[in-house]
């Protein structure tokens, strides 16, 4: 019986991903990846923070960003550490006001 970890390490061992996680333990304290749709950007942030014992903070451009890629990437998650129910993640909203509004 295949188990969805094993289908997930072979993603998990992209060159690209693996670059991003030596830069992440190097202590860089920014990486960026771009070109991936949404549910490769769940993928790749469930990715990074299963190696990590920190927290993974993770910007978007907007709140509705940040609710759609909280809940694949805490599935993803919780697959990758076999954790039921799925691992925790919050978002932070952006203000929702200009900084020229009193």
């Amino acid at each position: 019986m295949l188990h969805i970890q094993s289908l997930l390490a072979g993603i998990l061992e992209h060159p690209a991903l693996r670059s991003a996680r030596r830069a992440l333990e190097a202590g860089q304290s920014e990486v960026v990846l771009s070109g991936l749709t949404s549910a490769a950007q769940a993928l790749v942030i469930a990715g990074l923070a299963h190696g990590f014992a920190r927290p993974l903070i993770v910007l978007t451009s907007d709140n509705e960003m940040a609710d759609a890629l909280r809940q694949p990437a805490a599935t993803f998650l919780g697959w990758l550490r076999k954790t039921t129910p799925p691992a925790s993640t919050a978002v932070l909203p952006a203000f929702d006001c200009t900084p020229y509004e009193g």
